[in-house]
């Protein structure tokens, strides 16, 4: 697991940029929930206003 970083999630927009995409998501597992910092996804939007910039987590179905 890595930690939301600038340097791990602006690559992501520059992509997204250079594909032509106008909206990306950054959904990690629940399990890597630390790793997870929506401030670094606020600075990351506020970056790169041209993009439609999602976060989520997404919800495994592991049993207990």
């Amino acid at each position: 697991m890595q930690p939301y970083t600038q340097a791990l999630l602006q690559p992501w927009a520059d992509s997204a940029r250079e594909l032509g995409l106008r909206d990306i998501a950054f959904t990690d597992h629940d399990r890597y929930y630390a790793g997870i910092n929506f401030d670094e996804i606020d600075r990351l939007r506020e970056k790169n206003p041209d993009l439609k910039i999602r976060a989520g987590i997404e919800l495994d179905n592991d049993p207990i």
